[in-house]
């Protein structure tokens, strides 16, 4: 290839003005007529500089939208630094999560400074903009309230303008930022397992219990619903009952709504196994509870050693997720491209 052709010239150009930061990662190119009017040079020429720019992977061209950059220097790392925020960390999956993020971290050559919000906004906040008035190489965060509006979606993109996030678990629907990516469970698929697995042992009056304030409650439902809706002529919505972050704990006592559900209701889905843990005192003990077969999430608490009572907790891929996500992290540290990831439950 002869480095004096008009497109290996333009090639050379973009390529430098990419790596010099003019357009950063993720950044439109210019039209290919703009580029054209701009360079003195025809629409062919500058379609083969930027077919070269792909091959080497400094673009990515997406038909009907442009091309797009898909470089990005490799900061220098001054800190080797991690911050991780997850709403709990002693508590229930999260030492699991947190155990493989910081062994991999660790074993690249990084630190890791936890920080919990214990399920608080307001928290959340707080710990974002001290994390703003320091560095890090990057960041990872478990978003706190994630079906609600979020507060603190101008501290995050702030953050993000310099460092990358990655989300796990649930993130807030309008967070939208290059440098920011997630990994999450398919949490909607979930919810049909769930569903699914109860009709096939025969219920039709089936209930449930789900979280309304992070997007992992609200997906479940979705998925148990809609499979519900579909397959269960007697399903009746009416036998849900939702709680929230601050209600959790108390929402089972002297509640008529959940009497009238384990009383008429023959199966029951938890949002997770804290919940299942609360129910299964009352299940065990009250005579009168009609409720046979209970499914969970997150196969974290020993539950019903009781072999007369059917329960199944579906199991989060816990130390896989963390693994995923502090995996992911690095590579976008090092300036690689990385997408979105759904995991499935085990």
């Amino acid at each position: 290839m002869s480095s004096n052709t008009k497109y290996y010239s333009l090639f050379e150009q973009l390529k430098a003005e990419i790596e010099s930061g003019r357009y950063p990662y993720g950044a439109k190119l210019p039209t290919e007529f703009d580029l054209s009017a701009q360079h003195g040079v025809s629409r062919f020429t500058v379609r083969s500089a930027l077919r070269l720019l792909e091959e080497q992977n400094y673009i990515r061209r997406l038909q009907g939208s442009g091309s797009y950059v898909n470089y990005q220097t490799s900061p220098s790392r001054k800190t080797l630094r991690i911050a991780v925020v997850v709403t709990y960390i002693s508590d229930y999956i999260f030492p699991f999560l947190l155990r493989s993020i910081e062994q991999i971290a660790t074993a690249s050559g990084y630190a890791i400074t936890l920080f919990a919000t214990n399920n608080s906004l307001v928290a959340e906040r707080r710990i974002i903009s001290n994390l703003l008035c320091s560095e890090w190489d990057g960041i990872i965060i478990e978003g706190t309230k994630t079906a609600l509006p979020c507060p603190n979606i101008d501290l995050i993109c702030k953050i993000a303008d310099t460092t990358p996030i990655v989300y796990i678990n649930g993130y807030p629907r309008d967070l939208l930022h290059k440098n920011i990516s997630s990994v999450t469970m398919d949490d909607y698929n979930g919810g049909q397992r769930a569903a699914e697995m109860l009709l096939s042992k025969g219920h039709t009056k089936i209930g449930g219990i789900y979280k309304c304030d992070d997007n992992q409650g609200v997906y479940r439902y979705s998925g148990f619903f809609n499979y519900l809706l579909a397959n269960c002529p007697n399903f009746n919505d009416a036998n849900m009952i939702w709680y929230t972050t601050e209600t959790k704990y108390g929402f089972i006592k002297n509640n008529s709504v959940l009497e009238r559900i384990l009383t008429s209701c023959t199966a029951l889905v938890c949002y997770n196994d804290e919940i299942a843990a609360q129910l299964a005192p009352v299940i065990l003990s009250d005579p009168n509870v009609t409720v046979t077969s209970l499914i969970s999430f997150d196969n974290a608490i020993p539950l019903f050693v009781n072999h007369d009572f059917d329960f199944y907790s579906i199991p989060h891929p816990k130390e896989l997720l963390g693994e995923k996500a502090i995996r992911m992290l690095i590579d976008m540290i090092d300036g690689k491209p990385v997408s979105p990831c759904i995991m499935s439950w085990l």
